[in-house]
């Protein structure tokens, strides 16, 4: 009984249908995962140092977490292929209204710097993290630039340039 079981749940996975993930896939990671803890990792910078140890934890978890969603979304914008010019369109007016969300919260954490100064390690992790999310973030623009048209191309690396500068800017910050 136990290895008709194994072998019914094996050939149940095996048989598993495999969703394709396409460019509401993309608008969906931008719309409902990107956007989302932007915001949130933005009001948790803004609540800090007042918000303390927790704070910074939360601050931490939440930049961890965009590395992986950032990196899921790369997936996602590869496995969907090249986008039709109003599926590009879309995606890239979703990555545009968010811009204004990365570059806040990355000017917040910069002016921060010296109080992550208090926190033993405190810059380090950050740092550390910045250098990961910044990472991510460049492989999901490159792989957003490279499934757009052509016309749309410029846009998105404008996009992607921007976000870069304020990243470059809160990594200075703590390089120092």
């Amino acid at each position: 009984m136990v290895r008709f079981t194994k072998v019914l749940l094996l050939a149940a996975t095996a048989a598993a249908i495999i969703l394709p993930r396409d460019a509401t896939t993309v608008e969906n990671d931008i719309n409902q995962r990107i956007g989302p803890q932007w915001t949130t990792l933005r009001n948790n910078i803004n609540g800090y140092p007042a918000s303390g140890l927790q704070g910074a934890f939360n601050i931490h978890d939440y930049m961890q977490s965009l590395v992986a969603i950032a990196d899921d979304a790369t997936a996602d914008i590869k496995a969907a292929g090249s986008f039709s010019e109003a599926d590009g369109t879309t995606i890239l007016t979703d990555l545009e209204s968010l811009a204004p969300t990365f570059l806040g919260a990355l000017s917040a954490i910069g002016d921060q710097a010296p109080a992550w100064g208090d926190l033993q390690g405190g810059q380090a992790v950050i740092l550390s993290d910045l250098h990961s999310l910044n990472s991510s973030f460049i492989g999901f623009v490159n792989a957003l630039t490279a499934a757009s048209p052509a016309d749309l191309v410029p846009a998105a690396m404008s996009v992607g340039a921007q976000v870069a500068d304020g990243f470059n800017s809160a990594i200075a910050a703590y390089s120092g």
